[in-house]
């Protein structure tokens, strides 16, 4: 099980869904059973040339059947890398608010071993916004930042949206997302 799913098994997704990714090496085509639809994506090329496939991955119990779920620290990483698995961006950025303890190690060699340097740039964007939050240390980001794309991407490629580029990490964010777009206003009402 993997993003949105993963969040959903540690108990930290903002929202409910009906819907369970997971990985393979096999094609399963998406299938609906008792209400809920599965949807298999490949793992990441990188791991299966690496031969990493279960890289930050735990064996759990569900209902007496034995399964695999990514931790969250691999889960925050996929997400930043998928979003679109994840519920998106909302969602990854408020389950992420239900998670008190992050290991920052594991999570920086994971995306390392993506060998992607632009879900490298959106962990470092992330911990960059949740710098007080996870209490995110310099070097972190000084290690994430050493590995940043050496060209402007977008924090989504499929979508190239306008917005603010954040040097630091070569990246042009939406500003929905800077702004976080979905959180209400507050009314300062005197």
């Amino acid at each position: 099980m993997a993003y949105h799913a993963a969040f959903d098994f540690h108990g930290v997704s903002y929202s409910l869904s009906t819907q369970v990714t997971f990985l393979s090496q096999q094609k399963i085509r998406p299938f609906t059973f008792q209400q809920t639809e599965f949807i298999c994506l490949p793992f990441p090329k990188a791991l299966i040339n690496k031969n990493r496939t279960s890289i930050e991955c735990i064996i759990a119990d569900r209902e007496g059947l034995t399964i695999k779920v990514t931790s969250l620290e691999r889960t925050i990483v996929d997400a930043l890398d998928r979003p679109e698995y994840a519920g998106g961006w909302e969602e990854i950025w408020r389950s992420a608010e239900n998670i008190f303890i992050l290991n920052f190690n594991k999570m920086v060699e994971y995306a390392i071993q993506l060998d992607n340097a632009t879900t490298i740039a959106k962990l470092g964007f992330f911990f960059e916004q949740h710098k007080e939050y996870f209490h995110v240390d310099d070097k972190t980001l000084k290690t994430l930042q050493s590995k940043k794309p050496s060209s402007i991407h977008y924090l989504e490629r499929t979508k190239r949206e306008s917005g603010k580029f954040i040097q630091r990490w070569n990246l042009v964010v939406p500003n929905r997302i800077i702004e976080r777009a979905w959180e209400e206003p507050t009314n300062d009402l005197i």
